[in-house]
């Protein structure tokens, strides 16, 4: 399992955008401005926005409080969203269909630990994701940590 480049700075550039819109309410942030905040190249993140507002997660506006804003609230994004926005999942219906091998089907089909493995490990992600938010994050990195072992003790 590996966080690709496109979920690090995707949910990196969602972060600035949910400080901007906790601090300021209606201003948006310029590609510049989130590259700038986030040592990053205009053009890396302009890929980075274009590719999130396909996933509808955010929009751009023009004007004076223009830029680019979050199409809800920080709290209401969750990372489940996110991640599944920007990346692939761990498990997923087709994952025996792609590991069959040179065979039609997987020869594990019938009783298969190792997707018990990956099935579960998905399942557990999931939940955390499911209710850690873009909020809790901006919160910073200690506040982050409780929130996390809430999530984890239930």
């Amino acid at each position: 399992m590996k966080v690709t480049a496109l979920e690090e700075y995707g949910l990196r550039c969602l972060l600035q955008l949910a400080k901007a819109y906790l601090e300021h309410k209606e201003e948006g942030l310029s590609i510049s401005e989130i590259a700038k905040r986030e040592g990053l190249s205009i053009q890396y993140v302009s890929k980075i926005t274009s590719h999130l507002r396909k996933a509808g997660l955010i929009e751009s506006m023009r004007g004076v409080h223009g830029g680019y804003h979050l199409v809800k609230k920080p709290e209401e994004f969750k990372l489940l969203e996110v991640s599944k926005a920007l990346g692939n999942s761990i498990f997923d219906e087709e994952f025996c269909i792609d590991h069959a091998g040179k065979k039609t089907t997987c020869v594990h089909e019938k009783n298969c630990s190792v997707r018990s493995v990956w099935s579960g490990i998905h399942r557990h992600i999931n939940t955390i994701l499911s209710q850690i938010s873009l909020a809790d994050l901006v919160n910073g990195e200690m506040k982050t940590d409780q929130r996390l072992l809430k999530v984890i003790s239930g």
